[in-house]
């Protein structure tokens, strides 16, 4: 049996800021396996920022979107959240490349079960030649074993070169 490795972990209500932020920036335009994606507090607002891995330093390379907001943050203001990083709050923080997996999974997830993604802490794993978006309630404990009434967990298990889903179940 292969070791699972756990990906990405973000907050549903972070995913759906992300969403949120792609549509913003022309999600076609935008090459995910470029970027980490940090959904970030400052004060009062909350921005999704798109960080170039590959040349964080560059402020043109880097995309931003305040959290509820239509349109894309200015170069100047990104670089300027970039530059007090330290001094602000990382909500969440996943891989490009982690998103369409997740976003697969919450298609199958969300056409079996009315949930509201926000609800959830979606947790991405890999083992072997597969991907496993797991949906858990959010406010649900560590380490807490069995069903919960609230909301009912789901796992959706892709293969991970072409994303085709293997299997979907509810949790237990």
């Amino acid at each position: 049996m292969a070791q699972i490795k756990t990906l990405d972990t973000v907050l549903g209500e972070n995913y759906l800021a992300i969403q949120a932020a792609l549509n913003v920036l022309d999600r076609s335009k935008v090459d995910l396996a470029r970027y980490a994606i940090a959904v970030v507090q400052d004060g009062e607002d909350a921005y999704v920022l798109l960080l170039d891995r590959a040349d964080a330093e560059a402020a043109r390379a880097n995309l931003g979107v305040k959290r509820d907001g239509d349109v894309a943050l200015k170069p100047a203001v990104v670089e300027a959240l970039l530059l007090k990083l330290d001094e602000i709050e990382t909500l969440d923080r996943i891989r490009g490349q982690s998103l369409p997996p997740m976003e697969k999974g919450a298609a199958t997830f969300l056409k079996q079960f009315d949930a509201d993604l926000a609800d959830y802490k979606i947790e991405l794993v890999e083992d072997d030649e597969s991907l496993v978006a797991i949906f858990a309630d959010k406010d649900r404990e560590d380490g807490t074993r069995g069903h919960n009434a609230k909301r009912p967990g789901y796992e959706v298990e892709m293969k991970a070169k072409d994303l085709a889903v293997v299997r979907s179940n509810f949790l237990r």
